[in-house]
């Protein structure tokens, strides 16, 4: 369940970004100045963003909290309709969409039958430098969440 909270995560992260300068390039995650109330931090998360003919290429790679690789490759539209997740994402029907609030900010909310099992609030500093993540759900044990995730542009 973590690999996958964790994985929902950073594809909601990935699928955010599309159009947006300030988002592009590689991002990696601070775990010191990260929270996690779904379960174990991960060692590491990279976040690549490539954009470019109407997509975000979004690769994502690390080690989740068990050691476990964390490997997915996704394509994002620009106009920032439902993906549902391919390479290496969860293979349970998920979907996300993505709104964009501002050149710094964009909304997440990820789906799986129908309901809403989480949300992310991306924002993107003034400097660019940093990259904060609050992700909000239910586990599926039922237990609600709130994950602070900080990266930082590579």
């Amino acid at each position: 369940m973590r690999k996958l909270l964790v994985l929902l995560s950073a594809l909601g992260l990935a699928g955010a970004l599309y159009a947006a300068d300030s988002f592009s390039g590689t991002w990696k995650l601070n775990p010191a100045k990260s929270k996690y109330e779904s379960g174990p931090a991960p060692k590491e998360t990279t976040v690549t963003l490539t954009e470019g003919n109407g997509v975000t290429d979004v690769t994502v790679s690390g080690t989740d909290g068990s050691g476990k690789p964390i490997a997915t490759h996704l394509t994002h539209p620009a106009d920032g309709g439902p993906v549902k997740f391919l390479e290496g994402g969860p293979t349970d029907g998920s979907t996300e969409s993505v709104k964009e609030v501002s050149a710094n900010t964009r909304d997440v909310t990820t789906m799986r039958g129908g309901k809403v099992v989480s949300t992310e609030h991306i924002t993107v500093s003034a400097d660019g430098k940093t990259m904060r993540i609050v992700a909000k759900g239910t586990s599926q044990e039922g237990k609600p969440f709130t994950d602070i995730e900080v990266f930082e542009k590579q």
